[in-house]
C-alpha cells in the first residue's frame, strides 16, 4: 500500500510543471495503517491521464514518484481546503506490467488489500 505525502499532475504538454499538493493526512494514515499491521509505503504519487508502462513509468520514477494514478491530483480540489489524504493499492508495478495475462491473480490480492484499508478507515477519523 503506498499512503501520499503529496500528489502531482505528471509534468506533459498540458501540465508543464508539477505543481505538488500536499496531503495532510499521510501522517495520521500512515499511523492508523501501520498501527494495524498493514505494511505502507509513503512517498510522492504523480497522476496521470493516461496508463503509464514501460519507458513512461521509468521517467515518472526517476522523477521521484512511487506511485502513479490516473486521480487523485484532481481529486484533491474536491477537498475544498479540508484535510486531504491519498491511500493506493498497487496492481502493477515496472517488473510486472498491468497488461499482462496473469494480472488477474495481482487484481485479486490487490481487491483484497483494498478491503483491509477500507475496513481500517471506515471508522476512522484524524486524530483517533
Amino acid at each position: 500500500m503506498i499512503v501520499a505525502d503529496e500528489v502531482y499532475a505528471a509534468p506533459d504538454e498540458t501540465h508543464p510543471e508539477d505543481q505538488a499538493i500536499r496531503c495532510e493526512l499521510a501522517q495520521p494514515l500512515l499511523g492508523r495503517l501501520t498501527g494495524l499491521g498493514m505494511k505502507v509505503r509513503i512517498g510522492r504519487v504523480v497522476c496521470v491521464s493516461r496508463l503509464a508502462l514501460g519507458e513512461r513509468r521509468a521517467q515518472l520514477h526517476a522523477g521521484g514518484a512511487i506511485a502513479v494514478d490516473m486521480e487523485s491530483v484532481w481529486l484533491a480540489a474536491g477537498a475544498g481546503g479540508r484535510p486531504f489524504g491519498v491511500v493506493r493499492v498497487v496492481l502493477d508495478s515496472p517488473t510486472h506490467e498491468l497488461m499482462r495475462p496473469r494480472a488477474v491473480g495481482g487484481a485479486l490480492r490487490a481487491a483484497l488489500a483494498l478491503r483491509k484499508v477500507a475496513a481500517a478507515l471506515q471508522d476512522w477519523a484524524p486524530g483517533e
